[in-house]
């Protein structure tokens, strides 16, 4: 069982981090809360790598966000999709619109 994390370096938020004495250890259940952006999923995301025993180096870091690589991919083919349909929609709505694409 994990009872603290003695130091995070340069993962999302945290940059240095080093585990303060005063803190309590990890006990069976533990509840983590803060603000948005103070790193509670990129402490979820490296629970969740030393469950599946899967490395760090599996995650790609965008700003404060962590993603698994599998999750990378799929968001940037799903962005890529979705360029191309908007693309598709300005081409074909105005000439919908003025009349010069029939609808059949």
């Amino acid at each position: 069982m994990i009872t603290k994390i003695e130091k995070i370096k340069n993962l999302g938020i945290f940059t240095d981090y080093k585990w303060d004495s005063n803190l309590p250890e990890f006990k069976r259940f533990n509840l983590i809360y803060g603000w948005n952006s103070y790193g509670k999923t990129t402490l979820s995301q490296l629970f969740d790598s030393l469950e599946a025993t899967r490395t760090l180096e599996e995650y790609i870091i965008k700003g404060n966000q962590v993603f698994s690589k599998d999750d990378f991919n799929k968001i940037s083919i799903n962005r890529n999709q979705i360029r191309t349909l908007e693309n598709l929609r300005d081409t074909l709505l105005p000439k919908l619109i003025y009349g010069r694409l029939s609808q059949n």
